[in-house]
């Protein structure tokens, strides 16, 4: 998927919640040198890699004062399943479908982390739309977004 796609999380929460991957290392003479930053998965995201970054002032600004916290931190997501999940979602009536096991897993997510805010930046730039939503309104805005992911404006969705 052609978008960059997270969730800004506590860093004390998300510290519970995420498994950590295994590292790419290469051995050079005697010293092992890590290739590449630290991956985490969480269980019902099978096919999903996270990473964290710190918050930019840019989204900060944008989150409503009671979700700016200190140790908030962006979880980026890539991964097959989001590959996957585009194309269910161009293959599929996304106004009838059933949940994809991808919506599952983030509902899941969202509930236990107590993720205060889904970022969705098509073409990684394309942050326009701040939104309040429900949990129940996340696989709507989702599914519509990915669906017309050209014309998409993105959207940072905080989740009361």
């Amino acid at each position: 998927m052609n978008a960059n796609f997270g969730l800004i999380i506590r860093k004390s929460k998300a510290d519970s919640l995420f498994i950590p991957l295994l590292q790419e290392t290469r051995t050079w003479g005697q010293e092992v040198i890590t290739i590449n930053k630290q991956s985490f998965c969480f269980s019902s995201l099978q096919g999903i890699e996270f990473k964290f970054y710190p918050m930019t002032e840019f989204v900060k600004k944008h989150l409503p004062i009671d979700a700016r916290f200190d140790d908030n931190e962006y979880m980026w997501m890539a991964g097959q399943m989001l590959d996957n999940y585009e194309e269910w979602v161009h293959t599929n009536d996304i106004d009838t479908a059933e949940f994809h096991p991808f919506e599952t897993g983030l509902l899941e997510l969202v509930r236990q982390a107590g993720i205060s805010s889904i970022l969705f930046a098509p073409e990684g730039e394309r942050l326009e739309n701040f939104v309040n939503i429900n949990r129940s309104g996340i696989t709507g805005l989702l599914r519509a977004n990915v669906k017309n992911l050209d014309e998409s404006k993105g959207f940072l969705a905080t989740i009361s």
